[in-house]
C-alpha cells in the first residue's frame, strides 16, 4: 500500500540500549568493551538501572575518546564540544559509584584501635 501524497509517515520510536551498539565500528567495539569493564568493576548482579547507567557511561566515554583523538590528529573539533562531552563522560562514570566499591587499603578505625589497645595491654 502506497502512502498518500502529502502524508508523512513517522517511524515508531525504538528504544535502544548498549547491546544494540554496532560492534563492527571501532567506536562501537570500544563502547562495548568499556561497558564490560564497568560491569566487571561493579561486580555481582547488575540491576536494570545500573545497566542503563553503564551503557550511558560507556557510550559517552567512547565519544569523548573519539573526539579527543580527532583533536590530537589535527581534525577540526570544537574545543567547547570536547570539554562538554569529556565532562559528561566523567560525570557518568562517577555516577556508577566505582570509587565507593573499593576495598579499604588498610585497617578500619576499629581494627586500628583494637590493635593499639592490645599493644598497650602487652606492654603493661
Amino acid at each position: 500500500m502506497r502512502p498518500r501524497a502529502g502524508i508523512i509517515r513517522q517511524r515508531q520510536a525504538r528504544y535502544r540500549n548498549v547491546t544494540d551498539i554496532d560492534g563492527r565500528t571501532r567506536s562501537g567495539r570500544r563502547a562495548r568493551e568499556l561497558a564490560r569493564q564497568f560491569e566487571a568493576a561493579i561486580g555481582g548482579d547488575v540491576t536494570d538501572n545500573q545497566r542503563l547507567a553503564i551503557g550511558r557511561a560507556a557510550t559517552l566515554t567512547a565519544i569523548a575518546e573519539d573526539r579527543r583523538m580527532r583533536a590530537l590528529a589535527g581534525e577540526p573539533v570544537l574545543l567547547d564540544d570536547l570539554v562538554r562531552v569529556e565532562r559528561l563522560a566523567m560525570q557518568a562514570v562517577r555516577n556508577l559509584g566505582l570509587d565507593k566499591r573499593r576495598e579499604p587499603s588498610g585497617p578500619t578505625l576499629r581494627e586500628y584501635l583494637a590493635a593499639k589497645v592490645a599493644e598497650a595491654d602487652e606492654g603493661a
